[in-house]
């Protein structure tokens, strides 16, 4: 029998959180920076819960307690840093809400941050690593079988002989003709006795790969132990995607979720950010920038300084895209791309364009919720129905806003498409962007567009 103590790893996780957090926020401010000895006043006691309940609550959004079975250190640093910086936010909408007499200086949250985030991630690697060596000790596995062979079967197998520390031993495969391999394998015949003797915790079923007169005997065998059952479905077509079972009444059915976006929260923090990027350019930016770009555009091109283009955006609905104007007006050209020494571009529109200026209106876009700070570009209307005839997947784009950057335009893939493989590359990061969306991911765009800006970019022209 493998001994198993996974269950335990969330309970594990939630006391030690707390535990640090109390001792930063809690212990901290009590034993080192108040000297009212009014610390455990209402008002600071209700931060306090406050705290604990925001912490647990991100926790569970950002899906930091679990078992660290199928979590990669990568995954697992990017939800704990974006539950920090969530948590920095709702700490300081408190004191918007409830107002208390003492509490800690600005100099002295820095401090607290610093050392909460600190004991925060060696805490989560601690127990990373240390359920590692534990299963990488021969403990806390779980034995599987699989039923059926294809080539998800075959990606499945080498997924459990190539990382062993994930706590799988592969057991036996199971098919209804002969196939080679290095493990112990039979038919369908043999599943009951050989579970019985190896004691199996997990059965792993290809059912499209098993013929149907021998489902009977693979659900009746399946339905005698208590172990559990993972079907492995052929979906292909759809690998890019987040697929998840619902339930129709007694009718289960494979509901397919475009990328974290799917899910509301995630939308909801995203909005959140949004709000907070494109205030902060509005007042700290435009407020200035605005007149002094309109007095430049009166002395030297003339004409108008926004420029106004109809652009395809969330689930292909069409809104209006604000820019500051780059080119010479002239309403029949503006279906075309600009290209490199374009006679269209004013003298002020080349800096704009260089500095990626022009695109800062659009926060305008982000608060009216019909652009994001970061998201696939959007696209001239004629170019949408061009592209989409021509490039598989290309209106999945569309399932998310389109943003004022993206991870397309940060990896060098902007301005100008000259030819099919350009299309292609920037659809494939725009896809990757929305299947792996994070918090984290949009400030890492956000810092190397603004990088981008400041070094110049070969193709903004």
């Amino acid at each position: 029998m493998s001994v198993r103590y996974s269950k335990y790893i969330p309970a594990i996780s939630v006391i030690g959180d707390l535990l640090i957090l109390n001792s930063c926020f809690v212990f901290a401010f009590c034993f080192y920076f108040d000297s009212s000895g009014n610390c455990f006043s209402p008002a600071n006691l209700s931060l306090y819960i406050y705290l604990n309940i925001v912490w647990i609550i991100l926790g569970s959004i950002f899906k930091i307690y679990g078992e660290f079975r199928k979590l990669e250190i990568k995954k697992l640093l990017i939800s704990n840093t974006s539950a920090v910086v969530f948590f920095f936010f709702l700490f300081l909408i408190f004191f918007q809400l409830v107002a208390i007499e003492s509490y800690y200086q600005r100099d002295q949250i820095k401090y607290v941050f610093i050392f909460f985030t600190f004991f925060i991630f060696s805490w989560r690697l601690v127990l990373y690593y240390s359920f590692l060596l534990y299963r990488k000790s021969g403990y806390n596995y779980r034995n599987v079988i699989i039923l059926g062979y294809n080539d998800n079967v075959r990606e499945l197998m080498n997924y459990f002989n190539a990382n062993p520390l994930s706590g799988y031993r592969l057991m036996g495969l199971f098919y209804h003709q002969e196939v080679a391999h290095n493990i112990q394998s039979g038919s369908y015949q043999d599943v009951t006795a050989f579970i019985e003797k190896n004691d199996i915790d997990e059965v792993y079923i290809a059912i499209n790969d098993i013929p149907k007169s021998q489902h009977d005997l693979i659900f009746k065998i399946i339905n005698t132990f208590a172990i559990k059952i993972r079907f492995i479905p052929e979906l292909a077509g759809f690998s890019h995607l987040n697929i998840q079972l619902v339930n129709y009444d007694e009718v289960p059915v494979i509901q397919v979720n475009q990328g974290p976006l799917s899910r509301w929260y995630n939308r909801f923090l995203k909005r959140g950010f949004d709000i907070v990027i494109s205030l902060l350019i509005l007042l700290l930016i435009l407020s200035w920038l605005i007149p002094v770009l309109f007095l430049i555009n009166k002395l030297t091109s003339g004409g108008k300084l926004f420029f106004i283009q109809k652009r395809s955006g969330l689930n292909n609905k069409t809104f209006n895209c604000i820019k500051f104007r780059s080119l010479e007006d002239d309403p029949e050209d503006e279906a075309k791309q600009v290209t490199e020494q374009d006679k269209r571009v004013t003298r002020l529109g080349k800096w704009l364009r260089k500095s990626n200026i022009d695109e800062l209106p659009q926060v305008i876009n982000v608060l009216l919720n019909q652009m994001s700070a970061v998201g696939p570009r959007p696209h001239m209307l004629a170019h949408t129905s061009e592209f989409k005839k021509v490039i598989d997947k290309f209106m999945v784009r569309h399932l998310v806003k389109p943003g004022i950057t993206g991870l397309a335009q940060v990896r060098g893939y902007r301005g100008e498409i000259k030819n099919r493989s350009d299309l292609e590359k920037r659809v494939q990061l725009d896809l990757s962007y929305i299947e792996n969306w994070t918090l984290f991911l949009d400030i890492k765009i956000i810092f190397l567009t603004i990088w981008n800006m400041i070094k110049g970019d070969k193709k903004a022209y």
